[in-house]
């Protein structure tokens, strides 16, 4: 497995917050656009507590920097904790205005004065700043958030619980990288792609032509299987190698609290700027499981008995591993790649987040209140469609696990 926008109309500001999460992904809070009151009719406004914007004099915390990042995105970065808060344009002008001189009152005041733009804006100030509080990324601490509220903020995050067991995947990957920096850029365009091509044409002579799985062994299955598990994580760490991300840690966690995974946290993916570069960040594990796969197939139509079998019941988990990490509804590799050239940031994570504070009956963060009805809809259709599969996943495993008792 393998690392956010809440998109708004101009000029309403806008942030999303990407704490990294199990396996890289980031996660989002919520933002401030001007919310559509056309759409969000029916849901009534919550009263807010916004004392605080009359006291502190606002500033980002010492700790959070300014950096341009994915698709040239305005991001801020906060170096204690690893996290990204996402800003659109406008926002990140409003964010000059946090210089240590102003009020949260003061600078809506000072927005006001900008004409009539500034007098549009004005009401989705507090707000705004509300978000960036919760972000933790001012110098006021986040306000206290219980029950519903706290749950709604929430949906959307990491779905999986890890347990970090390396923070030098650098030194594993850096040879080869540097390896691969002086291959010739011909080669290195054409090679791979012949390889999986290849790849791919034993795997069908292999699944018509192929003994079955009846006498395999099981317990050398598993150690390929585990050796495919961690080159598919190098496979990631290699990839960031390559563009300079660093990897914060690699480790195994658990899915859903259920599924035991592997994972590289990739977060500071959201530092490149282009968005071929994050798609081959979350495709170079597919690409590593189907190399895998490939040279699996070979030894299934090239030998025979005990040897043979056993790497028929490999090949059948490989192909299983790949299209679980292939499909689109959860956070996979397969999804990241797909988010990515769209220019999408942690649509899973936004979809979750709207579906949820409707459930709960929670207003909704400004940002959401501003996507348009088809967007909420691709949203709660995602959301089903995620459900639908999990309890499909969570039925058929089950079903598999009986028959085999």
């Amino acid at each position: 497995m393998s690392t956010t926008e809440r998109s708004a109309p101009e000029p309403a500001p806008s942030t999303a917050e990407a704490p990294g999460s199990a396996d890289g992904r980031p996660v989002d809070p919520g933002a401030s656009p001007v919310p559509d009151t056309a759409t969000d009719a029916a849901t009534p406004a919550a009263p807010v507590d916004e004392t605080w914007l009359d006291g502190e004099r606002l500033a980002l915390r010492p700790e959070v920097e300014k950096i341009q990042g994915a698709d040239d995105q305005q991001l801020l970065f906060s170096t204690d904790e690893g996290r990204y808060t996402r800003l659109s344009r406008s926002g990140a002008q409003l964010v000059k205005l946090l210089d240590g001189r102003r009020t949260g009152r003061q600078i809506q005041a000072a927005v006001e004065k900008m004409g009539p733009a500034g007098e549009r804006l004005s009401p989705s100030i507090p707000p705004f700043l509300a978000e960036l509080r919760q972000a933790n990324v001012l110098n006021v601490a986040p306000a206290e958030e219980r029950g519903a509220q706290k749950l709604a903020r929430r949906a959307g995050g990491p779905l999986m619980k890890r347990l970090p067991l390396t923070r030098s995947t650098h030194a594993v990957v850096a040879p080869a990288a540097r390896l691969a920096e002086r291959t010739p850029k011909a080669i290195r365009a054409g090679l791979l792609p012949l390889l999986l091509s290849f790849a791919v044409t034993l795997v069908a002579f292999a699944l018509f032509s192929g003994p079955s799985a009846a006498g395999a062994f099981v317990p050398v299955a598993i150690v390929v299987l585990l050796a495919q598990i961690t080159t598919h994580e190098l496979a990631h760490a290699f990839a960031c190698e390559r563009r300079g991300v660093p990897v914060r840690e690699a480790g195994i966690g658990l899915m859903l609290g259920v599924i035991p995974v592997a994972y590289v946290d990739r977060t500071d993916a959201y530092r490149v700027r282009s968005r071929k570069g994050r798609a081959a960040i979350a495709l170079a594990g597919p690409a590593n499981d189907l190399l895998w796969t490939g040279a699996c197939a070979a030894v299934v139509l090239t030998t025979s008995g005990i040897v043979a079998e056993t790497a028929t019941l490999v090949l059948f988990f490989q192909l299983a591993l790949l299209a679980a990490n292939l499909n689109l509804i959860l956070p996979t590799d397969g999804y990241h790649a797909i988010e990515a050239m769209a220019g999408e940031m942690n649509f899973r994570g936004r979809a979750t987040s709207y579906v949820v504070h409707r459930v709960l009956r929670q207003p909704l963060p400004s940002t959401l209140q501003a996507v348009s009805r088809r967007r909420r809809a691709a949203y709660v259709s995602f959301v089903v469609a995620a459900v639908l599969y999990g309890v499909l996943f969570v039925g058929l495993t089950a079903v598999a696990i009986l028959a085999a008792m």
